[in-house]
């Protein structure tokens, strides 16, 4: 308990649940969701760069959904195929990676 406590303490991980009727980003890594809401943005990751159909389902409640997925050939591919399936229930944005 001590250990836990003191790395809650080191790191406070505030990401927590996404609000439903918002804008959602949705990452291939664990590590998006993170940094994106340390910049006030709430996101989810796949855990891979496939996307499941009880994943398409949980993104039901978002009306904007960014496909920011690894910005190399696979990950531009698979975010095209995400993207196509999404488009019919949501607004779809695509993330474009600079610098």
């Amino acid at each position: 308990m001590a250990v836990r406590a003191k790395i809650e303490e080191d790191l406070p991980l505030r990401a927590g649940p996404l609000r439903s009727g918002e804008a959602a980003i949705l990452c291939e890594s664990l590590w998006g969701p993170l940094w994106f809401d340390e910049h006030r943005l709430q996101a989810a990751f796949l855990m891979r760069s496939e996307m499941t159909e009880e994943q398409e389902r949980c993104l039901e409640p978002f009306p904007v959904i960014t496909v920011a997925l690894d910005n190399d050939a696979a990950g531009t591919e698979k975010a095209a195929r995400i993207r196509g399936k999404l488009k019919a229930k949501h607004r779809i944005l695509k993330a474009r990676m600079t610098g």
